[in-house]
């Protein structure tokens, strides 16, 4: 049969949109010149048609499930969060009516324990650090030995050092640099 005779771009659509084969096709068509639709699948490149769709499909439904299973896992942890303080809560009232006897010991570590793990749940820091850094640039040549030691033993000890102002009483004339 010649090319006028078949609908090429309904075969073209039902191909590209599915993963039947062309053989297949030309047989649900009743079309009996197989080499004529392969050729002219061939010559519009349906094969390279049928990629970018399925390859479209295949990213969206990728999209899709990867959404889904973000949403779950949103989900589940939100989930758990709630009975983590419902389980909280419970310990604290019960912490709470253990107060009241009189005979009841508090250990200072389940204090700060339970402390800690509300801060954890409240989204704050359960611990915090601070760092002291001193730098100092230029010479040390013209300063009394004394101030030196002072200032050196002072960034060790992390302390107050001299008058209580937390830095060092100063050595030696008192004097203005020149200009």
């Amino acid at each position: 049969m010649s090319a006028r005779k078949h609908d090429y771009q309904t075969l073209e659509r039902e191909y590209i949109s599915s993963d039947i084969s062309i053989r297949a096709l030309c047989k649900k068509h009743s079309i009996k010149g197989y080499s004529s639709v392969a050729q002219y699948a061939r010559e519009h490149d349906w094969e390279g048609k049928r990629e970018r769709i399925m390859g479209r499909k295949a990213d969206k439904v990728v999209e899709r499930v990867s959404d889904q299973l973000a949403e779950a896992e949103v989900s589940m942890v939100e989930i758990v969060r709630e009975e983590w303080l419902t389980v909280i809560r419970a310990a604290t009232y019960k912490f709470a009516e253990d107060l009241k006897d009189p005979n009841y010991k508090v250990r200072v570590p389940d204090l700060v324990q339970l402390i800690d793990k509300g801060l954890v749940l409240l989204g704050e820091p359960s611990s915090r650090t601070e760092e002291r850094h001193l730098a100092i640039s230029g010479t040390l040549e013209r300063l009394p030995d004394t101030f030196v030691r002072r200032l050196v033993e002072s960034t060790r000890d992390h302390g107050p050092v001299g008058s209580g102002t937390g830095l060092p009483t100063r050595v030696g004339p008192e004097e203005t640099r020149p200009n």
